[in-house]
């Protein structure tokens, strides 16, 4: 996997005392003996994979978030299966963003294996200037592996990237809901001034028309159920078509609601 991601996630994971019901799932990165030591990573207990011990590649390093999952008071020395092979744990880290900034942290597990290598990360010297330091970097590289282009990223664009990312989703969201609240603003205006203001039933049978009237200090209106002003049992009579032009298909939806809410009130 990237400094910046987790490519793999597995089960088959167990330890003593987990409940016997749960199938953990978590990220798991294989990684060289200077793995820990090129991205930084910070020692809440325990230590990092060594040379002088060949029993590390039975060994495994948890971050801070697999610990709190797994529950062990002491990790360190503590053993997890991985179907049915045992590992021994070595050193807790403390979390690094290696997702999206915006969730939480994957539980995850490193493991020492080579043979899973397919990326090659290096900290360049800061006494020298990135140029002059990929220089050297892709000197090494062709000497190496000539037939293949030498490609490169800068982990601090690809963070910036994930950052830009969700700015850009974060900014749209904010304009969709600025425009779902126009729109509603839009119905709520064009209720009481268009031209079926008077024909329109709110919540509770009154009718919008006579609750305007009323809040205006109209004349006492009609508040019987299904009744319009002016006109007796409560079928009203012919209206206008709207001739403002502003929300006509509006209207009509709106009065549909209204309608629904009047009779389920009922």
């Amino acid at each position: 996997s990237a400094v910046t991601g987790v490519w793999s996630n597995q089960i088959g994971f167990s330890w003593q005392g987990m409940p016997p019901d749960l199938q953990p799932l978590f990220g798991t990165i294989a990684v060289t003996h200077d793995y820990g030591q090129t991205v930084g990573w910070q020692f809440l207990q325990g230590r990092d994979f060594s040379r002088d011990f060949s029993t590390d590649t039975s060994s495994m390093v948890l971050n801070e978030s697999a610990a709190k999952f797994i529950g062990f008071k002491n990790p360190v020395g503590e053993i997890i299966k991985k179907d049915n092979k045992e590992y021994k744990v070595i050193g807790v880290i403390r979390d690094m963003v290696m997702q999206s900034p915006y969730e939480p942290i994957q539980p995850t597990i490193f493991f020492l294996n080579y043979g899973w290598a397919n990326q090659i990360f290096v900290r360049l010297s800061p006494q020298l200037s990135a140029s002059e330091g990929l220089a050297r970097v892709e000197k090494v590289f062709q000497k190496h592996n000539p037939a293949s282009p030498f490609d490169y990223k800068f982990v601090d664009q690809e963070y910036a990237a994930k950052f830009s990312a969700e700015e850009r989703v974060g900014k749209l969201a904010s304009v969709f809901a600025g425009l779902a609240i126009f729109i509603s603003c839009l119905g709520l205006f064009v209720l009481p001034h268009g031209p079926l203001a008077g024909q329109l039933p709110v919540p509770g049978g009154v009718f919008l028309g006579d609750f305007c009237r009323r809040r205006a200090g109209g004349g006492a209106g009609h508040a019987a159920h299904g009744e319009l002003p002016g006109h007796p049992g409560g079928q009203p009579g012919p209206h206008p078509v709207a001739e403002d032009g502003v929300g006509t298909k509006l209207v009509s939806h709106t009065l549909r609601v209204l309608e629904t809410l009047r009779v389920w009130r009922r």
